[in-house]
């Protein structure tokens, strides 16, 4: 076959359920007389789907940080590195981690990472959404109805590959602090590479940016993390 002849995925889905339309299964049955009858089978598309999102880690102020991390100040020497062309509002981007990311040391040395700013321009009616969903989060930051679902993926990664995450307040003191935390990977198929995902539920209104990096990723020299903000209804 010529390359314009493949189908794509759509077409391919949609080619297999015109088959099923115009060709349904059957089944032969035989009564007690011996007359034989052919009988089609319903075909019925059922569709599975989570109400709740599988979350990798949850930040929300119970679980910060002890104050003395808070005092430490490691982390105000970064400010310079959270620019305005690496924030993230209600949307999906894509940054880029290569030979030019900025550093950030850590216990096994310094890691490329991305610096991230959390930008919150949501509209009067997004607010108010996020304020009636708030009244249901008790672990919520009461002080504003801020919930988000943070979502980062990068693809033709290795299963073993892990998430590092420090999130800090608009003064650049770290609030939450997660090491090697493990995907959730599909491996590679005909419809698409390898990727590994990771979840993040910011239920604390005080977390203005996050620093992530990657342990394990040695082999991508260069690589693209896929990050989405979604608000939690």
């Amino acid at each position: 076959m010529k390359p314009d002849e493949f189908l794509t995925e759509e077409q391919l889905d949609e080619k297999i359920k015109q088959e099923k339309k115009e060709n349904p299964p059957f089944y032969t049955r035989v009564d007690a007389d011996g007359r034989v009858y052919n009988e089609f089978i319903p075909q019925v598309d059922v569709e599975f789907a989570s109400e709740e999102p599988v979350v990798t880690e949850l930040l929300a102020v119970p679980f910060r940080l002890d104050a003395k991390y808070k005092s430490s100040g490691c982390c105000a020497q970064y400010r310079e590195y959270f620019s305005d062309s690496q924030k993230v509002n209600n949307a999906d981007y894509k940054f880029p981690i290569d030979e030019t990311s900025h550093l950030f040391g850590t216990k096994s040395g310094a890691k490329r990472s991305l610096f991230l700013s959390l930008a919150n321009n949501t509209s009067n009616e997004e607010a108010e959404s996020e304020e009636s969903s708030a009244s249901e989060a008790t672990l919520l930051d009461s002080r504003q109805g801020k919930r988000y679902l943070i979502d980062f993926s990068i693809y033709k990664a290795s299963s073993d590959v892990t998430l590092n995450v420090v999130a800090l307040d608009a003064d650049f003191a770290p609030l939450y602090s997660f090491a090697d935390l493990p995907s959730m990977y599909v491996g590679e198929t005909w419809k698409s590479f390898a990727k590994s995902s990771w979840s993040l539920q910011l239920d604390d209104s005080e977390v203005d940016y996050l620093i992530i990096n990657f342990n394990n990723a040695e082999k991508l020299s260069k690589f693209n993390v896929v990050v989405e903000k979604t608000i939690l209804k």
